[in-house]
């Protein structure tokens, strides 16, 4: 069954392209991946600030479940959803995606916000 990968950063922007793609999806009998990489923000001051791993991931981890369901509900369920929350580079962990799935296509949206200024 064709695939299409579905990048996001949460952002409305994202969410708007995933929603495009759910559309898509049902328009051409396809299934979803919906990818979201994160990385670890290098903060340099002089005071320490904590950032754990662990909350960036499960924040992601609640964020991308959020999105599935809004999904699957918006199409009663009329296709499959595969989700993964990957941290590392946005774009080989892209590129390793798509070697992987081979895509019929990928979508994505961004605001262009970085982790780093989301925090």
């Amino acid at each position: 069954m064709k695939k299409i990968i579905v990048a996001t950063d949460f952002s409305p922007a994202a969410t708007n392209a995933a929603k495009y793609a759910a559309d898509l999806a049902l328009a051409i009998r396809a299934d979803l991946y919906l990818l979201h990489v994160y990385q670890i923000p290098v903060v340099y001051l002089e005071i320490p600030v904590a950032l754990a791993a662990d909350d960036i991931q499960d924040d992601a981890e609640r964020n991308m479940k959020k999105l599935k369901e809004e999904l699957l509900s918006k199409s009663n369920g009329q296709f499959q959803i595969e989700t993964a929350v990957k941290e590392g580079n946005f774009y080989d962990e892209l590129k390793t995606a798509c070697e992987y799935i081979q895509p019929y296509s990928v979508v994505l949206g961004s605001q262009g916000k970085t982790q780093g200024k989301r925090i």
